[in-house]
């Protein structure tokens, strides 16, 4: 077996403080041949025994319960029950998104354990918002993310009050109740898949995805920092429930999946450990089965940025699963385009700024 067929048991690296085992494991649900097996399982370890998906299924049962304002009252627009729900976003977003990165990089409980990146957040770089990476991430996230999530909550929960939505209960659909949950998280699947090629058309990725991308670093508020526009197409998954008969249950747990996933997926780190200092043994919350690739993908892909005018949308794709089933290859933009061509690709997708030019060099050494 070659050095670029060999797979790479997970550890540290050159590139990586961390990584997992690769190369990454995809979700076997759009396999062809279809995998039964192997779909039966993911969806066995993505929900038992406790995993993200059962946590905001749970969530979203509370929530349901005590903290929607009710249906009568959302037949007509008001700002009273449309602040209501944007204040309830906003707090939830910032106790994961806060919590998270406190524990992760204010309070540093695990230290550097599993983390992929050694470097931290960009400071004094003036191509974020307030020449700083957490707070620009934190802007986006909060003003524009916490905004458009409330913009399509008060679609659906007014179509919901008025009749305009199907709209079922577990009593009277009781299989489809439950099937419904496994369902949504494919549904995402596909949605992000195709909004995310069309993301990073070069076009459409200089001026609206590179917002995104410019995080390099990840934590977990990049994930919920994308441009306006971006926010806008990727919510637009719950207007599925205009059209598919559901619980609102399904909706809220919908809306939790696209938003408070994001610090969970791009907090950067694989693994959740409690130091063992603090409970006289260690504990270790795997964030959800699954995650580990995405979280290490989005990652990668903050350093391969330039293959989007080197190799075309296909080709990026081709690159980054060769590139990470090699032991002897570095993901920067160096090795992605002849020459300078690489580094400069970059710089002309997220910006000429000195000082965050320096901060992309520094992943190209």
């Amino acid at each position: 077996m070659s050095d670029t067929d060999e797979h790479l048991k997970a550890g540290t690296s050159k590139e990586w403080n961390w990584h997992p085992d690769l190369p990454v494991a995809v979700t076997p649900l759009f396999s062809w041949p279809p995998r039964p097996i192997a779909t039966l399982r993911w969806f066995a370890t993505n929900w038992l025994p406790i995993t993200e998906y059962l946590i905001y299924t749970l969530m979203a049962w509370a929530i349901w319960a005590w903290l929607v304002p009710p249906l009568e009252q959302m037949q007509r627009l008001s700002w009273g029950w449309v602040l209501q729900l944007w204040a309830r976003n906003l707090i939830l977003m910032i106790f994961f998104a806060q919590g998270l990165h406190l524990w992760l990089y204010g309070w540093k409980k695990q230290d550097e354990d599993y983390k992929f990146d050694r470097r931290g957040l960009a400071k004094n770089a003036r191509i974020f918002l307030w020449n700083d990476q957490y707070w620009d991430n934190v802007t986006y996230a909060l003003l524009s993310g916490v905004t458009v999530w409330t913009f399509y909550d008060t679609i659906v929960w007014m179509a919901y009050a008025n009749g305009w939505a199907p709209m079922i209960t577990a009593q009277s659909n009781p299989i489809w109740f439950f099937v419904m949950f496994l369902l949504l998280p494919v549904a995402q699947s596909f949605h992000f898949y195709w909004l995310h090629r069309a993301l990073h058309i070069p076009w459409i990725y200089k001026r609206v995805h590179s917002v995104h991308h410019r995080s390099v670093s990840v934590a977990p508020w990049s994930g919920f920092s994308m441009h306006p526009i971006e926010h806008f197409f990727y919510m637009s998954l719950l207007l599925i429930f205009l059209v598919i008969p559901a619980h609102p249950i399904h909706f809220i747990f919908m809306g939790y999946w696209l938003v408070l996933s994001t610090a969970t997926s791009h907090a950067g780190f694989e693994d959740h450990t409690q130091d063992s200092t603090d409970s006289g043994s260690a504990q270790t919350l795997t964030f959800m089965v699954g995650t580990i690739s995405t979280n290490f993908i989005t990652a990668t892909s903050s350093a391969i940025m330039a293959a989007q005018k080197c190799l075309g949308i296909t080709g990026l794709a081709a690159f980054t699963m060769a590139a990470l089933r090699r032991r002897n290859v570095c993901v920067t933009p160096k090795n992605v385009c002849t020459g300078n061509k690489g580094l400069q690709s970059v710089l002309e997708t997220v910006g000429t700024d000195l000082e965050y030019t320096e901060y992309l060099e520094s992943f190209v050494q």
